[in-house]
Protein backbone atom coordinates (compact mmCIF):
# COMPACT_ATOMS: atom_id res chain seq x y z
CA UNK A 1 0.00 0.00 0.00
CA UNK A 2 1.70 3.17 -0.82
CA UNK A 3 2.30 6.19 1.58
CA UNK A 4 -0.92 8.31 -0.07
CA UNK A 5 -3.14 4.88 0.51
CA UNK A 6 -2.10 5.02 4.01
CA UNK A 7 -2.98 8.54 4.58
CA UNK A 8 -6.27 7.91 3.28
CA UNK A 9 -7.12 5.08 5.59
CA UNK A 10 -5.33 7.29 8.73
CA UNK A 11 -8.11 9.86 7.79
CA UNK A 12 -10.84 8.38 7.64
CA UNK A 13 -10.05 5.96 10.63
CA UNK A 14 -8.97 9.28 12.63
CA UNK A 15 -12.78 10.81 11.48
CA UNK A 16 -14.31 7.93 12.42
CA UNK A 17 -13.02 7.38 16.61
CA UNK A 18 -14.34 11.16 17.45
CA UNK A 19 -17.93 10.46 15.90
CA UNK A 20 -17.92 7.04 17.66
CA UNK A 21 -16.69 8.98 21.02
CA UNK A 22 -19.57 11.37 20.14
CA UNK A 23 -22.33 8.94 19.63
CA UNK A 24 -21.80 6.50 22.28
CA UNK A 25 -20.68 8.87 25.19
CA UNK A 26 -23.75 11.65 25.91
CA UNK A 27 -21.57 13.59 28.27
CA UNK A 28 -18.54 14.39 25.50
CA UNK A 29 -20.62 16.82 23.72
CA UNK A 30 -19.28 19.61 24.67
CA UNK A 31 -16.03 18.47 25.33
CA UNK A 32 -13.43 20.63 23.68
CA UNK A 33 -10.54 17.80 23.49
CA UNK A 34 -13.49 15.54 21.69
CA UNK A 35 -13.97 18.23 19.20
CA UNK A 36 -10.47 19.03 18.16
CA UNK A 37 -9.93 15.46 17.43
CA UNK A 38 -11.42 16.00 14.19
CA UNK A 39 -8.49 18.91 13.19
CA UNK A 40 -6.34 15.55 12.76
CA UNK A 41 -8.62 14.24 9.60
CA UNK A 42 -8.85 18.20 8.37
CA UNK A 43 -5.18 17.79 8.31
CA UNK A 44 -4.78 15.15 6.44
CA UNK A 45 -6.88 16.30 3.83
CA UNK A 46 -4.85 19.46 3.35
CA UNK A 47 -1.82 17.26 3.24
CA UNK A 48 -3.29 15.21 0.73
CA UNK A 49 -4.80 17.97 -1.61
CA UNK A 50 -2.89 21.29 -1.01
CA UNK A 51 -4.89 23.32 -2.27
CA UNK A 52 -6.91 26.35 -0.79
CA UNK A 53 -10.34 25.14 -2.48
CA UNK A 54 -9.67 22.04 -0.41
CA UNK A 55 -9.11 24.14 2.88
CA UNK A 56 -12.29 26.08 2.37
CA UNK A 57 -14.43 23.22 2.10
CA UNK A 58 -12.60 21.08 5.35
CA UNK A 59 -12.91 24.03 7.10
CA UNK A 60 -16.87 25.18 6.20
CA UNK A 61 -17.57 21.18 6.76
CA UNK A 62 -16.20 20.74 10.15
CA UNK A 63 -17.50 23.95 11.71
CA UNK A 64 -20.78 23.30 9.94
CA UNK A 65 -20.66 19.78 11.45
CA UNK A 66 -20.21 21.39 14.88
CA UNK A 67 -22.90 23.74 14.91
CA UNK A 68 -25.53 21.37 13.14
CA UNK A 69 -24.14 19.01 16.38
CA UNK A 70 -24.85 21.69 18.75
CA UNK A 71 -28.15 22.63 17.45
CA UNK A 72 -29.39 19.28 17.51
CA UNK A 73 -28.32 18.63 20.62
CA UNK A 74 -29.24 21.48 22.37
CA UNK A 75 -32.66 21.38 20.15
CA UNK A 76 -32.08 24.75 19.02
CA UNK A 77 -32.31 26.00 22.32
CA UNK A 78 -28.22 27.65 22.23
CA UNK A 79 -28.52 29.93 25.53
CA UNK A 80 -25.70 32.88 25.50
CA UNK A 81 -22.80 31.42 27.16
CA UNK A 82 -23.15 28.58 25.04
CA UNK A 83 -23.33 30.11 21.77
CA UNK A 84 -20.37 32.27 22.75
CA UNK A 85 -18.21 28.65 23.51
CA UNK A 86 -19.65 27.63 20.03
CA UNK A 87 -18.77 31.06 18.21
CA UNK A 88 -14.80 31.29 19.39
CA UNK A 89 -14.44 27.52 19.58
CA UNK A 90 -15.16 27.65 15.47
CA UNK A 91 -12.98 30.55 14.91
CA UNK A 92 -10.39 28.90 17.05
CA UNK A 93 -10.62 25.83 14.35
CA UNK A 94 -10.61 28.16 11.69
CA UNK A 95 -7.67 29.96 12.71
CA UNK A 96 -5.67 27.14 13.28
CA UNK A 97 -6.53 25.22 9.57
CA UNK A 98 -6.02 28.10 7.43
CA UNK A 99 -2.40 28.48 9.44
CA UNK A 100 -1.27 25.28 8.82
CA UNK A 101 -2.97 25.35 5.14
CA UNK A 102 -0.67 28.33 4.70
CA UNK A 103 2.40 26.35 5.37
CA UNK A 104 1.79 23.39 3.82
CA UNK A 105 0.96 25.53 0.63
CA UNK A 106 4.05 26.81 0.70
CA UNK A 107 5.70 23.96 1.12
CA UNK A 108 3.59 22.19 -1.84
CA UNK A 109 4.24 25.30 -3.91
CA UNK A 110 7.87 24.84 -2.85
CA UNK A 111 8.16 21.31 -3.98
CA UNK A 112 6.34 21.43 -7.18
CA UNK A 113 8.51 24.57 -8.09
CA UNK A 114 11.83 21.66 -7.49
CA UNK A 115 10.30 19.40 -9.73
CA UNK A 116 9.77 21.69 -12.20
CA UNK A 117 13.13 23.37 -12.56
CA UNK A 118 14.25 19.25 -12.19
CA UNK A 119 12.56 18.31 -15.64
CA UNK A 120 13.53 21.60 -17.55
CA UNK A 121 16.49 22.51 -19.57
CA UNK A 122 18.04 25.49 -18.80
CA UNK A 123 19.21 26.52 -21.74
CA UNK A 124 15.59 26.50 -23.83
CA UNK A 125 13.32 25.98 -20.83
CA UNK A 126 11.51 23.14 -22.67
CA UNK A 127 11.18 19.37 -20.96
CA UNK A 128 14.35 17.72 -20.40
CA UNK A 129 15.25 13.73 -21.06
CA UNK A 130 14.60 12.95 -17.45
CA UNK A 131 11.26 14.12 -17.99
CA UNK A 132 10.59 11.97 -21.36
CA UNK A 133 11.72 8.55 -19.94
CA UNK A 134 9.47 9.48 -16.99
CA UNK A 135 6.40 10.97 -19.61
CA UNK A 136 6.35 9.02 -22.45
CA UNK A 137 5.52 5.32 -20.10
CA UNK A 138 2.73 7.11 -18.84
CA UNK A 139 1.22 8.48 -22.36
CA UNK A 140 2.16 5.19 -24.08
CA UNK A 141 0.34 2.68 -21.40
CA UNK A 142 -2.63 5.65 -21.80
CA UNK A 143 -2.65 5.28 -25.62
CA UNK A 144 -2.40 1.43 -25.42
CA UNK A 145 -5.36 1.21 -23.66
CA UNK A 146 -7.91 3.34 -25.58
CA UNK A 147 -6.37 2.44 -28.83
CA UNK A 148 -5.54 5.97 -30.27
CA UNK A 149 -2.77 6.83 -32.27
CA UNK A 150 0.41 8.85 -31.41
CA UNK A 151 3.71 9.92 -33.49
CA UNK A 152 7.32 10.54 -31.94
CA UNK A 153 9.40 12.98 -34.16
CA UNK A 154 13.06 13.07 -33.85
CA UNK A 155 14.60 16.22 -34.81
CA UNK A 156 18.19 16.80 -35.14
CA UNK A 157 19.80 20.35 -36.57
CA UNK A 158 21.76 19.58 -39.62
CA UNK A 159 25.69 20.80 -39.71
CA UNK A 160 25.30 21.77 -36.02
CA UNK A 161 29.31 21.18 -34.96
CA UNK A 162 29.82 23.11 -38.27
CA UNK A 163 27.81 26.37 -36.83
CA UNK A 164 29.16 26.01 -33.13
CA UNK A 165 32.82 25.79 -34.57
CA UNK A 166 32.56 28.83 -37.33
CA UNK A 167 30.17 31.10 -34.82
CA UNK A 168 31.09 30.04 -31.43
CA UNK A 169 28.82 28.48 -28.56
CA UNK A 170 27.16 31.32 -27.73
CA UNK A 171 25.63 32.01 -31.28
CA UNK A 172 24.79 28.13 -31.12
CA UNK A 173 22.81 28.52 -27.75
CA UNK A 174 21.07 31.18 -29.40
CA UNK A 175 20.41 28.70 -32.06
CA UNK A 176 18.83 26.24 -29.82
CA UNK A 177 16.91 28.65 -28.23
CA UNK A 178 15.08 30.38 -30.92
CA UNK A 179 14.58 26.73 -32.43
CA UNK A 180 12.47 26.12 -28.81
CA UNK A 181 10.53 28.98 -29.94
CA UNK A 182 9.61 27.96 -33.14
CA UNK A 183 8.89 24.20 -32.37
CA UNK A 184 6.97 25.02 -29.69
CA UNK A 185 4.99 27.57 -32.22
CA UNK A 186 4.89 24.93 -34.64
CA UNK A 187 3.08 22.52 -32.65
CA UNK A 188 -0.25 21.54 -31.14
CA UNK A 189 -0.84 22.53 -27.53
CA UNK A 190 -1.20 18.88 -26.28
CA UNK A 191 1.79 18.17 -28.02
CA UNK A 192 5.66 17.84 -25.99
CA UNK A 193 8.46 19.26 -27.15
CA UNK A 194 12.03 17.69 -24.98
CA UNK A 195 15.28 18.77 -25.17
CA UNK A 196 17.28 15.30 -25.41
CA UNK A 197 20.64 17.32 -25.23
CA UNK A 198 23.19 18.44 -27.50
CA UNK A 199 20.98 19.72 -30.54
CA UNK A 200 18.45 16.89 -30.80
CA UNK A 201 14.87 17.38 -29.82
CA UNK A 202 11.75 14.59 -29.24
CA UNK A 203 8.12 15.42 -30.21
CA UNK A 204 5.58 13.81 -28.53
CA UNK A 205 2.20 13.77 -30.26
CA UNK A 206 -0.69 12.02 -28.79
CA UNK A 207 -3.80 11.38 -30.51
CA UNK A 208 -3.16 12.32 -33.88
CA UNK A 209 -2.92 10.36 -37.30
CA UNK A 210 0.21 9.74 -39.37
CA UNK A 211 -0.72 11.73 -42.22
CA UNK A 212 -1.17 14.83 -39.94
CA UNK A 213 2.07 14.18 -37.55
CA UNK A 214 3.71 14.18 -41.02
CA UNK A 215 2.36 17.93 -41.95
CA UNK A 216 3.13 19.15 -38.26
CA UNK A 217 6.67 17.84 -38.97
CA UNK A 218 7.00 19.01 -42.66
CA UNK A 219 5.41 22.45 -40.96
CA UNK A 220 9.03 22.45 -38.70
CA UNK A 221 11.11 22.08 -41.25
CA UNK A 222 9.91 24.97 -43.78
CA UNK A 223 9.22 27.04 -40.89
CA UNK A 224 13.00 26.64 -39.68
CA UNK A 225 14.98 27.06 -42.98
CA UNK A 226 12.87 29.84 -44.02
CA UNK A 227 13.78 31.71 -40.38
CA UNK A 228 17.00 34.10 -40.22
CA UNK A 229 18.94 33.31 -37.41
CA UNK A 230 20.60 36.53 -37.07
CA UNK A 231 24.56 36.88 -35.89
CA UNK A 232 26.27 40.34 -35.81
CA UNK A 233 23.56 41.99 -37.74
CA UNK A 234 23.98 39.16 -40.82
CA UNK A 235 20.94 36.43 -41.42
CA UNK A 236 22.35 32.87 -41.36
CA UNK A 237 19.84 29.92 -42.29
CA UNK A 238 19.86 26.11 -40.95
CA UNK A 239 18.15 22.88 -41.76
CA UNK A 240 16.63 20.36 -39.56
CA UNK A 241 16.18 16.80 -40.31
CA UNK A 242 13.26 14.72 -38.47
CA UNK A 243 12.34 11.66 -38.31
CA UNK A 244 9.15 10.33 -37.67
CA UNK A 245 7.45 6.95 -36.06
CA UNK A 246 3.70 5.81 -35.21
CA UNK A 247 3.38 3.88 -31.54
CA UNK A 248 2.40 0.66 -32.46
CA UNK A 249 0.87 -1.23 -29.46
CA UNK A 250 3.91 -3.77 -28.52
CA UNK A 251 5.89 -0.99 -28.72
CA UNK A 252 7.88 -0.10 -25.31
CA UNK A 253 9.48 3.24 -25.29
CA UNK A 254 12.99 2.59 -26.36
CA UNK A 255 11.59 0.68 -29.14
CA UNK A 256 9.77 3.60 -30.05
CA UNK A 257 12.64 5.79 -29.30
CA UNK A 258 14.82 4.01 -31.63
CA UNK A 259 12.45 4.06 -34.63
CA UNK A 260 12.19 7.54 -34.98
CA UNK A 261 15.80 7.72 -34.43
CA UNK A 262 16.19 4.89 -37.29
CA UNK A 263 13.92 6.93 -39.47
CA UNK A 264 16.38 10.38 -38.92
CA UNK A 265 19.33 8.53 -39.11
CA UNK A 266 17.79 7.84 -42.55
CA UNK A 267 17.15 11.54 -43.51
CA UNK A 268 20.75 12.11 -42.24
CA UNK A 269 21.98 9.72 -44.66
CA UNK A 270 20.24 10.74 -47.68
CA UNK A 271 20.17 14.37 -47.54
CA UNK A 272 19.33 16.25 -44.84
CA UNK A 273 16.61 18.90 -44.39
CA UNK A 274 13.67 16.33 -44.56
CA UNK A 275 11.22 14.28 -42.99
CA UNK A 276 11.28 10.63 -43.05
CA UNK A 277 9.14 7.88 -42.11
CA UNK A 278 9.85 4.62 -40.37
CA UNK A 279 9.80 1.94 -42.31
CA UNK A 280 10.47 -1.30 -40.38
CA UNK A 281 10.72 -3.48 -43.99
CA UNK A 282 13.56 -0.95 -45.25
Amino acid sequence: MSNKNHLYLFTIISSLIPLLILFLWEETHTNSSIWFLFLVPAICMITLYPYWKIVFITTVFLTGFKYLFFALHYQGQLDHRVGIDLFFSLLIYAVLIYVIAFFRIQGHRAEEKLENLANLDPLTGLYNRRYFDRYIRSVLEEHRQSGQSLILLALDIDHFKQLNDNFGHQFGDEVLRKLSFIISECVRESDTVVRMGGEEFIIILPKISENDGYKIAERIRQTVERFPFMYQRNAHYITVSIGLTRFDQSDTSSILYCKADEALYEAKQTGRNKVVIYNKTA
